[in-house]
């Protein structure tokens, strides 16, 4: 693509960030975002929640939470996917009580009134 002289755009990042985190490769999608990132281009929901569903998918639940701090620091509006990527992930890792209080900060503090279902899914 780029030898043709097309770039690269958030959404051609984003889908190469899902793609590899869907077949268990979020270091190799960490060092995509970097590449993103370098381009100038900035990460969205989208982006981070891929990347975050990739670590907990792998068991990696620390690497996932810090991809979550990356979003605050980096400023990135956090939407239903994200919070529910979070819990399930938190879940599935067995720590309910953390995810309890995602659940409550996202309902309580943002103002959001998340369907249960996606929660449960």
């Amino acid at each position: 693509m780029i030898e043709k002289g097309c770039k690269p755009n958030n959404v051609v990042y984003s889908a190469l960030i899902d793609g590899l985190c869907g077949d268990g490769k979020p270091e190799d999608a960490k060092e995509i975002l970097s590449a993103m990132i370098n381009a100038g281009l900035t990460p969205n929901a989208f982006t981070y929640s891929s990347l975050m569903k990739g670590y907990f998918r792998i068991g990696r639940a620390p690497e996932a939470l810090l991809v979550w701090k990356e979003m605050e620091s980096k400023n990135c509006i956090r939407n239903e996917v994200c919070y529910t990527v979070l819990i399930h992930g938190l879940c599935e890792d067995g720590k309910l009580k953390e995810a309890m209080m995602v659940w409550r900060h996202h309902i309580n503090l943002d103002g959001n009134t998340t369907n249960g279902e996606d929660l449960l899914s």
